[in-house]
């Protein structure tokens, strides 16, 4: 996986103007994508890129594979999860240029973008020497800041997206397209059935919903588990950070679980957050329900060591906040 996520960064040919959140802010922006044609813009060669990689075979193969992976997972999510929108279809750039050149008013675009200049919640603040893990960047489609995301604009107002959902740290897999597909839609439908339309809302939602991780299985697992939560995990120390049902397994496992919706489990989640301290990215950290992508703990804390990572203390930060 790191060597696809390693060149899927010269995918990002689109740049977002706007200041996104983790919520739809506006009702009537919700209703017009529900009200139009959701057209998904397919990723394809950028010749700069292929031109650049025309003397490393091996990356330029790479990057080929990469967009028929990022094209196949995204169409395979959207065909099973998405239901918002009044139709579905899959376009090209062009046509995509098309329909945002002649402000289209009856279709919507969903694309994949680097976002910039965003950051939320109580991001922890180090010194630049602070965060020293090698893993810090590991998983990262961009390393200068910004994060990549899913994005939906109006094609009559390209430059404003509506709705974001950023990639995880894990990379791009089946599961991970899973989660993003069905945050877009919650965002909106949220939005427009529970007046979620601002951070704090969101919040009393995440709250709401974090008793129901007394019945749910946790699942912790690799690119996710920080040092100090593996020697934890292997002294079988879980039960005092944390006094639920967890369970270790392989990313491989727990993205055939979050792929398959699986309402018995809960699991770990990092999201680039699009903001850094001195030189390092920050993050944003949660829990999510399996069963339909909802966050039942978010935190921007982190802990010297390891950004990026879970550690214990936010095991334990969930835990008080359970009952």
């Amino acid at each position: 996986m790191k060597k696809f996520l390693l060149v899927t960064c010269y995918l990002l040919t689109v740049v977002a103007y706007s200041q996104p959140s983790f919520t739809v802010s506006d009702k009537a922006d919700a209703k017009a994508i529900a009200k139009s044609i959701l057209a998904v813009v397919v990723e394809e060669r950028d010749e700069k890129v292929v031109k650049k990689l025309s003397k490393k075979p091996d990356e330029l193969k790479t990057y080929d594979e990469g967009i028929v992976k990022f094209n196949m997972l995204l169409k395979e999510a959207i065909e099973k999860e998405w239901d918002f929108s009044k139709e579905v279809k899959f376009i090209s750039k062009i046509e995509a240029e098309k329909l945002k050149q002649e402000k289209d008013p009856n279709h919507c675009l969903l694309f994949l973008t680097e976002v910039k200049n965003y950051k939320m919640g109580d991001f922890y603040s180090s010194p630049r020497s602070g965060f020293n893990s090698a893993r810090d960047l590991a998983y990262h489609m961009s390393s200068d800041g910004r994060s990549v995301a899913l994005a939906i604009t109006q094609a009559s107002r390209p430059k404003d997206e509506i709705v974001v959902s950023y990639l995880p740290a894990v990379g791009i897999s089946k599961g991970t397209m899973t989660f993003m597909v069905c945050n877009i839609e919650n965002q909106l439908r949220d939005c427009i059935d529970k007046d979620v339309t601002k951070f704090g809302n969101l919040k009393d939602e995440i709250e709401k919903r974090r008793p129901g991780l007394q019945k749910k299985t946790l699942l912790i697992f690799d690119p996710l588990i920080s040092n100090a939560l593996k020697k934890t995990i292997d002294k079988n120390e879980l039960p005092k950070y944390y006094n639920y049902k967890t369970e270790v397994v392989s990313f491989e496992k727990a993205d055939e679980i979050i792929a398959s919706k699986n309402p018995d489990y809960a699991y770990i989640w990092v999201i680039p957050a699009g903001a850094v301290s001195g030189s390092k990215i920050l993050f944003n950290y949660f829990i999510i329900d399996a069963e339909d992508a909802r966050p039942m703990f978010l935190t921007g804390q982190a802990v010297i060591g390891s950004n990026g990572d879970f550690h214990q203390f936010h095991l334990t930060k969930v835990n008080k906040k359970i009952d």
